[in-house]
């Protein structure tokens, strides 16, 4: 299963990833780190 992915990380330790699967579906997670 091919994928892409992009991973953005900004100083206040908050880390975006969203992930574009081949069927059309689109997975946003945001994670804080403390």
């Amino acid at each position: 299963m091919s994928f892409m992915a992009k991973l953005s990380f900004n100083h206040s330790g908050v880390m975006l990833v969203i992930v574009f699967s081949p069927e059309g579906d689109i997975y946003l997670v945001i994670s804080c780190f403390s």
